[in-house]
């Protein structure tokens, strides 16, 4: 067997495990969802401020994806409407002088997929995110809010994956 055959089995041979194991070089958004309308995301806590940088993030994450852009609403095929509901604070440890040593974040999110020509509401979920941070470690409620926003609006990207 000639180098050139040799060679041209073992790339069809690497095509065949590509395509095995559930590779593909186009987008993964589902149809009807690559052109996404994203207005301010609510707010519904006493932490002011989070839907901006909520909403900034998850247009990040859109603009990430292959084939998939951030439009106006008269240009959309997909409508999402985010609200934060909830956002707690929570001590998990303290020094044996009452100090915290290590707090959490959890953030609440409800999102709504809307068809923007019926304003039907195609798909709708509910996200939570927690992230742990510390002091000692110079990390602060505005990095581990920073840290949940990025998770968060990984996750509510994957939603426009689902066919509806």
């Amino acid at each position: 067997m000639s180098a050139r055959t040799t060679f041209s089995l073992l790339g069809l041979l690497g095509l065949l495990v590509l395509s095995g194991c559930g590779y593909s070089q186009g987008s993964l958004i589902a149809e009807g969802n690559h052109l996404v309308a994203l207005p301010i995301f609510e707010n519904k806590t006493f932490y002011r401020g989070l839907e901006f940088q909520l909403t900034e993030a998850v247009a990040q994450e859109i603009e990430l994806r292959p084939g998939v852009q951030v439009v106006s609403e008269k240009d959309a095929e997909v409508l999402m409407k985010g609200t934060i509901t909830n956002v707690q604070q929570r001590v998990l440890s303290e020094t044996k002088d009452n100090k915290v040593r290590e707090e959490s974040a959890t953030i609440t999110v409800e999102v709504d997929l809307v068809d923007p020509r019926t304003g039907k509401v195609r798909n709708h979920f509910v996200i939570t995110e927690a992230t742990a941070f510390a002091a000692a470690r110079g990390e602060t409620l505005i990095t581990a809010e920073a840290e949940s926003f990025l998770e968060l609006a990984r996750k509510i990207v994957w939603h426009l994956e689902e066919p509806f």
